[in-house]
């Protein structure tokens, strides 16, 4: 009989054991879900408001004037004021059209030629200036 008895004392702490380390186990599942889906909602929200900061940038178109230096070509001056709104082809056949030269014209050193670019502001600060 006390065989049994020994028998039932280790299978009660072992069941007793079990349910404390299932126990344990499960509140760790619990808090690292917890932790996973608040890094995810911030990682949300982060991606969310800089998405928000890029549309609120107004680009404006600006024109300058810049005086050709020698060995000068379009597509070098192109690659100085090239940006992601006007691809270098646009960029030069715009150049062209305001300067009234052609895309094979040989450009003189100490002429002058208009140029545009792009700068951005967000729409707040235009909006204050306005």
């Amino acid at each position: 009989m006390k065989k049994t008895n020994q028998k039932t004392v280790i299978n009660y702490f072992s069941k007793k054991q079990w349910t404390i380390r299932q126990q344990k186990m499960a509140a760790a599942f619990v808090i690292l879900t917890a932790v996973l889906l608040i890094l995810l909602g911030s990682s949300i929200r982060i991606f969310a408001s800089s998405r928000t900061d890029s549309h609120n940038r107004a680009v404006q178109k600006y024109y300058t004037s810049i005086r050709v230096e020698p060995g000068d070509t379009l597509w070098q001056i192109a690659d100085s004021y090239v940006t992601a709104e006007f691809p270098k082809k646009e960029f030069i056949r715009e150049v062209c059209r305001l300067n009234h030269i052609g895309e094979n014209d040989i450009l003189r050193s100490g002429d002058y030629l208009v140029v545009m670019y792009y700068s951005d502001y967000s729409r707040d600060t235009v909006s204050a200036h306005q």
